[in-house]
């Protein structure tokens, strides 16, 4: 026959069905405790996260941007106690390997690693006042990860650094009523909505073989993003684009090649994303296509498809140093306001 006992410490819940008997059962990663609550911090975590214990109102965790994460627990103990609070990330497919992930503690805005929870009544649920924040890096969308919160108290001190490299982890975590986990699948960032789009016709007379686009931005601001496509791809599917991409430098210069038939006609669209400042009045962004040069015992390998040109841009028809001959091209300029004195 099984036995359980009652968890004595500040209980961080596997699941909203965890009453605090250890060992606990299924399911074990969906603490509704461990409490991801996007870019925006709680105006007051004590009063929401006290009123709605009942609740697992956690919200998605999001690749690319500072996920928020408050740590709460209830004290399933006879005695007033307090506690302090840690929180760790790890990949998911990692939870029975802790060498991989027991260092992976995350922070607060001040750089703490810990939140200290008040001395709480018998029965009482504790919060932490400040969130700790995750931020996985944008192009880990899909992925599954965990986060492990913890609280530890004066007798149920914290489990995690003193973990062998290789466990059981949902035996181990059944056992330790301190300890709250949240298995989540990374959401892809929001997509940024472009402050200008514009859309120009390229009908090159290229013969068949490498083709490169460029977009050369002049006066626009360091920090802003570019981004193009063309509609038609390349006869190998090759989507022909520049995906989001910061502009470093002024004057800033990017590009990608595609193999093409001759003769290659699209609509390519432009968009422009806005960051801190804003553009001289004498800016200007053109996106240009055309083919380097063929020259005898001469070849250009080894760029990546999408990459930095080290030449500067052209003028229509003529070659640049580097044999590229521009085929194509559209130039735009970004209207700049006035201000108001």
């Amino acid at each position: 026959m099984n036995s359980t006992i009652r968890y004595d410490g500040i209980l961080v819940r596997a699941s909203l069905e965890d009453n605090g008997d250890l060992p606990r059962s299924g399911p074990l990663q969906e603490s509704p405790d461990v409490s991801p609550q996007g870019k925006n911090v709680v105006e007051d975590p004590q009063t929401y996260f006290r009123q709605n214990y009942g609740e697992n109102v956690g919200k998605p965790v999001v690749a690319g941007e500072p996920n928020l994460v408050y740590i709460r627990g209830k004290n399933t103990g006879d005695f007033a106690q307090g506690g302090t609070a840690f929180l760790y990330w790890a990949n998911e497919a990692d939870l029975d390997s802790p060498a991989r992930w027991r260092n992976n503690r995350l922070f607060t805005a001040d750089g703490s690693d810990r939140v200290p929870l008040g001395r709480t009544l018998p029965g009482r649920v504790a919060v932490g006042e400040a969130p700790f924040i995750y931020s996985p890096p944008a192009n880990d969308d899909g992925a599954n990860i965990a986060l492990l919160g913890v609280v530890a108290t004066n007798e149920n001190p914290n489990p995690i650094p003193g973990l062998g490299d290789s466990i059981n982890f949902d035996r181990w975590i059944s056992r330790e009523g301190g300890v709250g986990v949240l298995q989540a699948t990374l959401q892809p960032p929001p997509k940024p909505t472009a402050s200008f789009t514009t859309t120009g016709q390229f009908d090159l007379g290229n013969t068949k073989g490498e083709v490169s686009f460029f977009i050369k931005t002049v006066g626009i601001p360091q920090g802003w993003r570019v981004s193009f496509e063309a509609e038609e791809p390349a006869p190998d599917g090759y989507k022909i684009q520049l995906p989001l991409t910061t502009i470093n430098a002024d004057p800033f210069l990017q590009g990608t090649f595609a193999d093409l038939d001759a003769n290659y006609s699209s609509p390519i669209t432009f968009n422009l994303f806005p960051g801190q400042g804003l553009p001289d009045k004498d800016n200007s962004v053109t996106v240009y296509a055309g083919q380097y040069e063929e020259v005898a015992g001469t070849e250009k390998s080894g760029l990546p498809r999408v990459f930095a040109a080290s030449e500067d841009a052209p003028q229509v028809g003529q070659i640049d140093p580097g044999r590229f001959i521009i085929q194509a091209q559209y130039t735009t300029k970004i209207n700049v306001p006035t201000a108001e004195t």
